[in-house]
């Protein structure tokens, strides 16, 4: 939380929501699906999730669509924390330990993951709330 106040205060939120400039929904859940994925490769799962809801609240009235692009930033996450040994405290871990390599760890599990959340992203696509307008 101390993270999300910090980006707060200094308008980070203002500077990402001011460039996310599409109002489609499809776009729209492809682009936060992708930066969460990226930023969960460098900060923990948990801290990526909070930062991105924070903005989704500021980006997004509340709604179905909201709660949909919620469950894509936890998907994310998980997905993109996975592939970096810094993005999820299990393979943060084993890296510190010597059990895995950043490179090899990086170069075995990056394509996975991207799968991971693009078939998932593909899906969701479809559904009646990413056709229609959110705002």
């Amino acid at each position: 939380m101390t993270i999300v106040e910090i980006v707060d205060a200094h308008q980070g939120f203002k500077i990402v929501t001011d460039n996310i400039t599409t109002r489609k929904p499809r776009t729209l859940l492809w682009v936060i699906g992708f930066m969460t994925f990226f930023m969960s490769s460098v900060l923990d799962n948990l801290t990526s999730t909070i930062v991105m809801v924070s903005l989704l609240r500021k980006l997004v009235p509340p709604s179905e669509y909201r709660k949909l692009l919620g469950a894509v930033v936890v998907m994310a996450a998980n997905a993109g924390g996975a592939w970096s040994p810094i993005g999820d405290v299990t393979t943060t871990m084993l890296w510190i330990h010597g059990q895995i390599s950043t490179l090899k760890t990086i170069k075995d599990l990056f394509l996975p993951c991207v799968v991971s959340l693009a078939v998932p992203l593909t899906l969701m696509s479809f559904t009646r709330y990413s056709v229609h307008k959110y705002s």
